[in-house]
């Protein structure tokens, strides 16, 4: 357990400043943490007795979960993640001449359509880590980039995040919190592109990198069913020493991490509720059978992994 100090002085949650009530916060936490604790109290006097709430603690303690700020996902894929670029070493320039990473998203519809107050992010936890500015549209049947490169002083549409070529998780999120399109991917070439095949509607291939124009034109680098780190969908996902195949997920899959002690799983759907929990050695086998189909995401000790029930 992490200490918290408990503090009488009207700022934290307590009521008035030297009323009596003590009060404190526990630090965020990311989504589907449980969270255990429990109060110890100290009395101001010689003898310094001790009580606790519940009074089994450190054994008997209260427990809560974090859930979520997403509301779920869209029903139809309007907008969405089309193409990343996360290792930009000879392409496209940004206003500065910059060859920075960028992040492409295509409008399948026949319309315009407004992504003031949209968010991407690359931190499940945060799913409002950059907001897209007001003002922003995207034309029928076109393209916006946005240039992942952690510098918001060059332009609005510069993300304050860069994008990782060892492999990334990448989400859009509405003005609703709800999940537009995301994505992840696995170990990226340099100038070699993610992007949907066919254009805004496929499955992400690697390919040459065709920047703001249709994911159609441009060859396709074959991928490898061996080399998990860079199949989405055909074997497994990476992130450190946890994975999980086959990925998307028809009836069972595997889960596999390299501990020397049993490990704590979580996976939680969309709307952020619990919907298993296991302890485990090195591997273990889910049965997702009766699952509905969706997204879900994987915890386990602080590694996030989604998930896609077919």
């Amino acid at each position: 357990f992490t200490a918290i100090l408990m503090l009488d002085d009207g700022k934290n949650n307590d009521g008035a400043a030297n009323d009596g009530v003590f009060g404190a916060t526990i630090p965020k936490q990311i989504a589907s943490t449980y969270v255990r604790y429990y109060v110890e109290a100290t009395a101001n006097n010689a003898a310094k007795s001790v009580s606790y709430a519940p009074v089994g603690a450190e054994h008997d303690v209260y427990i809560y979960q974090v859930k979520s700020e997403l509301t779920g996902s869209v029903p139809t894929k309007d907008v969405v993640i089309n193409e990343v670029l996360a290792s930009n070493t000879s392409g496209a320039k940004d206003e500065a001449g910059q060859q920075d990473d960028w992040i492409e998203l295509y409008n399948n519809t026949d319309k315009a359509i407004d992504l003031s107050g949209y968010y991407v992010t690359d931190d499940l936890a945060k799913p409002k880590k950059w907001t897209l500015p007001n003002g922003t549209t995207i034309a029928a049947k076109g393209y916006q980039i946005l240039w992942a490169d952690e510098d918001e002083k060059q332009g609005s549409l510069h993300t304050n995040f860069k994008l990782s070529a060892n492999g990334e998780f990448l989400m859009l999120v509405n003005k609703n919190l709800q999940i537009a399109d995301s994505l992840t991917f696995g170990v990226q070439k340099s100038d070699v592109s993610w992007s949907r095949v066919p254009n805004g509607t496929g499955a992400f291939k690697a390919k040459a990198a065709t920047f703001r124009t249709n994911n159609d034109d441009g060859s396709t680098t074959p991928i490898t069913p061996t080399d998990p780190s860079v199949v989405t969908g055909l074997s497994a996902l990476i992130s450190g020493k946890l994975m999980v195949f086959p990925n998307p997920v028809q009836t069972e899959f595997e889960v596999r991490y390299e501990a020397n002690d049993f490990v704590e799983l979580n996976i939680m759907d969309i709307q952020g509720r619990n919907i298993l929990k296991r302890y485990f050695q090195k591997n273990t086998n889910i049965n997702a059978q009766n699952w509905p189909s969706g997204t879900y995401f994987l915890n386990c000790e602080g590694k996030i992994i989604k998930i896609v029930k077919q």
